[in-house]
């Protein structure tokens, strides 16, 4: 006669379910990493893809509201690296103040300034070529300075190099700003 069977798992059936649990707790942890990892490289985008709208944005605010003036404190200043003025924007108190504005690369990143703030629009710059369009037309011209007295360029190229993550990659970038419209 046999000995009676008692009711429970072998080991063998332990080790096996013990296996198989571990093998989807696993897949699961890498599956949730993957997920997190995804998140995060989105979150950066998003901020990334923010920064700029942004800096872009004021720029082209502060450009809308430049004049030309034959006063020497609010003439538009243009070199190849970078530019200067003064124009009306808006501040946290809701009405419109005259501020100074510059634009260059300071420390690698392509940075606008303008009163106590700064709005970079990109890091890692190694590069930053300004042109001013000063006629349409046939004849248009982009010059690489500005300094007429009561006159401001029609539009401003920004053409720059950047290395995304500061790695050793470099990518070309560009953007045109209408400086306001014409009459």
């Amino acid at each position: 006669m046999s000995a009676p069977r008692s009711a429970g798992f072998t080991l063998v059936e332990v080790l096996v379910a013990l296996i198989l649990a571990g093998t989807v707790l696993a897949g699961a942890a890498a599956v949730v990493g993957q997920l997190s990892a995804e998140k995060e490289r989105q979150e950066r985008a998003d901020a990334e893809l923010d920064r700029k709208a942004t800096f872009e944005g004021w720029l082209r605010a502060a450009m809308a509201s430049l004049a030309p003036s034959d006063a020497p404190q609010r003439r538009f200043h243009g070199t190849p690296t970078g530019f200067s003025f003064r124009a009306r924007l808006l501040t946290a108190a809701g009405w419109f103040e005259e501020r100074p504005v510059s634009l260059g690369v300071s420390e690698g990143k392509l940075t606008l300034r303008f009163a106590t703030t700064e709005l970079q629009r990109a890091d890692c710059v190694d590069e930053l070529k300004v042109a001013y369009l000063g006629r349409l037309g046939e004849r248009r011209e982009w010059v690489t300075s500005w300094t007429a007295v009561v006159t401001v360029p029609l539009a401003v190229r920004l053409r720059f190099v950047v290395r995304p993550h500061c790695g050793p990659a470099a990518l070309r970038d560009s953007l045109l700003v209408l400086v306001r419209e014409r009459g």
